[in-house]
């Protein structure tokens, strides 16, 4: 290593980015420093670089927002630079400490090329840039998520309409919307209009809407019963309501066949990432949690010290506060990490609980004492996590134990999966 060295911190842009370079104390070694985010442009930024800092290391810190921060750091890791991503988090709070009231690109430039002055060990985490099929595996799990999330926002918008609507239907039909759920709405979006039918058409209709299989007659009786009392606002017009149901309805199946297109490209892919399918022995991992993990995370494992550093990485942690020597319990999780990943952890985490025996004792004991029910489910992630690391890095399958006879793979004890701080961005 270089005896002397020089950070130089990256504000990434759409059309031009902003650089700063800071000495190895600290102190500001350069103006600012416009870049495009080019070959060309990476060019001239690097000679205006070595004309300040002549001679020495180059460590590049990235912030790293959206997909703005790849070009450059791909650029300069292929040239052979150590690069550093930067949670957007801590620059904006080094910068408020350094200039509180005042904002720049300058200054959120200095403040990433300062983060390791001030952040120790968390700037630390170098720039994973996925290429090939694990890049193209990112991208549709990312846009899979956004599409599912599109999805349940039309859903609770049809189930509040409801609330106005048909109240009480949610009741009897339940929140999941399922086709037969949704050929009901869109055939009575105001539940009132039912009544005037017999209750053997209304059975029928419900046969149909259940592509033929045996319904409940008890349900076309509950629906009757409700649309004779139903309470129905005052001149609603249930041609405006019926309107906007079918585009909802029509949006939602749009939704679902581009999910389901989205799916198969994405288990193709997982395959070749995965081709051992390792990430799906781990339990609670079906496809689209095991193909988030592989995007995102990765086989290699390599750049993570151990399972600690890795599962902090995931942000499967809770929120520490404590002041005056108490700490407040049942926090939200850190705001640390990847949401897809935590998402994915968390949803594996559900499952896990209740369908694998070993992750089933560790929350029913967590329950025991005195953990609220996110808290015990942040920390079966937080195991989660810990295992995944532990399966790639040895490259084998997840082997299931029993608690009675052997331990887990790499076993958190609770106040580790509870307080193990970020180290990463």
């Amino acid at each position: 290593m270089a005896e002397s060295f020089a950070n130089v911190g990256i504000d990434p842009g759409k059309y031009k980015g902003m650089a700063a370079v800071v000495d190895e104390h600290g102190k500001t070694a350069s103006g600012p420093l416009r870049f495009c985010p080019t070959c060309e442009g990476i060019a001239r930024l690097l000679s205006g670089v070595s004309n300040c800092a002549p001679g020495v290391e180059l460590r590049f810190y990235i912030e790293a927002c959206g997909w703005l921060w790849y070009a450059p750091a791909a650029i300069l890791q292929e040239l052979g630079y150590k690069v550093y991503l930067v949670n957007p988090a801590y620059t904006k709070a080094q910068r408020k400490m350094s200039s509180p009231g005042a904002k720049s690109d300058f200054r959120d430039a200095q403040a990433l090329a300062r983060a390791p002055f001030n952040m120790g060990d968390r700037a630390e985490h170098i720039a994973d840039v996925p290429v090939g099929i694990r890049l193209n595996l990112q991208n549709l799990c990312r846009h899979r998520l956004s599409l599912r999330q599109d999805a349940t926002a039309i859903q609770l918008r049809l189930i509040a309409w409801l609330g106005l609507t048909s109240p009480g239907l949610t009741a009897i039909i339940g929140t999941d919307l399922s086709e037969m759920d949704q050929s009901i709405i869109a055939q009575y979006p105001v539940i009132s209009e039912m009544a005037g039918q017999d209750e053997e058409t209304v059975q029928a209709f419900l046969t149909e809407c259940a592509n033929g299989r045996a319904v409940d007659p008890a349900l076309a009786q509950e629906l009757m019963g409700l649309a004779a009392e139903a309470y129905t606002p005052r001149d609603l017009d249930p041609k405006c309501i019926a309107i906007q149901v079918e585009i909802e309805l029509a949006r939602l199946e749009l939704l679902q066949q581009q999910i389901a297109r989205l799916d198969r490209e994405i288990a193709s892919l997982l395959k070749l990432c995965d081709p051992h399918g390792y990430a799906q022995t781990l339990p609670g991992f079906g496809p689209v949690i095991a193909a988030i993990l592989v995007a995102e995370a990765g086989v290699d494992v390599s750049r993570f010290e151990d399972a600690a550093h890795f599962a902090s990485w995931t942000g499967m942690v809770a929120r520490a506060f404590g002041s005056s020597g108490k700490h407040v319990q049942g926090l939200p999780m850190t705001k640390a990490g990847r949401s897809d990943v935590k998402w994915a952890l968390y949803m594996a985490a559900k499952t896990a609980s209740t369908r694998d025996p070993l992750l089933k004792d560790f929350y029913d004991r967590l329950r025991a004492d005195g953990k609220c029910h996110q808290e015990a489910l942040v920390a079966v992630g937080h195991k989660l996590a810990r295992w995944y690391w532990a399966i790639m890095n040895e490259q084998r399958p997840f082997e299931r134990r029993e608690p009675e006879t052997q331990q887990p793979l790499a076993e958190p004890t609770p106040s580790e999966a509870e307080n193990q701080q970020s180290v990463c961005a």
